[in-house]
């Protein structure tokens, strides 16, 4: 080998292993940063849809001649909880409710709870509290029973948390998922019920709406 050949080679050589070095340093040094922020999930929070899922459910009530039940219309408003890249999977993650505002004395939204709680999953008696997200799922944000109340749908239900509302009411949630790769931005969904019934879809629309508001606390 020539010396010129001989010089290109230990060139090469040395550059090949400054490289490796640089890398491993790299990868040492900032690997779960750039695993986190170009190889990470992007969870997104939106309705479903506006006019929820008719449905039935049961209920139950203790009198002197023992437990009693019955079956009930309802229908339920669902978010949907999307992995926008898909791959890697959002593990060990949950949606959270944050905060509820409520309407004051001057119809200025104020917030009359705030925390961090677990909502349902749809069909929760089926899954588990924390899941792995790939394809898109769904939790119960809130349901309507006729003739009766609203309710919300969080797992565990503070002595301070308002569950049921009987009356025409106006709220505001504040909703995030959380899980061991990251977190969604915080989404708010207004829910506003007149307290009224109606068994058609477009006209239930006339009595309760449920709508996505995040971008207009955004804008402000």
């Amino acid at each position: 080998m020539s010396n010129e050949s001989q010089f290109w080679w230990n060139w090469g050589v040395n550059l090949a292993t400054a490289i490796a070095t640089f890398g491993a340093a790299f990868v040492a040094l900032f690997g779960d940063w750039a695993k986190a922020k170009l190889f990470s999930p992007k969870l997104v929070l939106s309705l479903q849809n506006d006019t929820g899922e008719k449905t039935t459910v049961t209920l139950q009530w203790s009198t002197e001649q023992g437990l009693q039940q019955r079956t009930e219309e309802a229908r339920y408003y669902r978010i949907r909880l999307e992995n926008k890249v898909r791959w890697p999977s959002a593990n060990q993650t949950a949606v959270y409710l944050l905060s509820i505002e409520e309407p004051g004395p001057d119809d200025v939204l104020q917030v009359t709870w705030s925390g961090e709680l677990p909502v349902q999953w749809t069909h929760q008696a089926i899954h588990p509290v924390l899941r792995t997200i790939g394809p898109d799922i769904y939790c119960d944000l809130c349901s309507v029973v006729k003739g009766k109340w609203l309710q919300l749908h969080p797992l565990i239900v503070p002595n301070n948390f308002l569950l049921q509302r009987r009356n025409p009411t106006r709220l505001v949630v504040s909703l995030q998922a959380k899980g061991s790769e990251g977190e969604s931005t915080i989404s708010r969904f207004e829910i506003a019920w007149d307290g009224k019934w109606d068994d058609g879809d477009l006209e239930m629309r006339r009595h309760l709406i449920v709508k996505d508001v995040t971008q207009e606390r955004n804008s402000i």
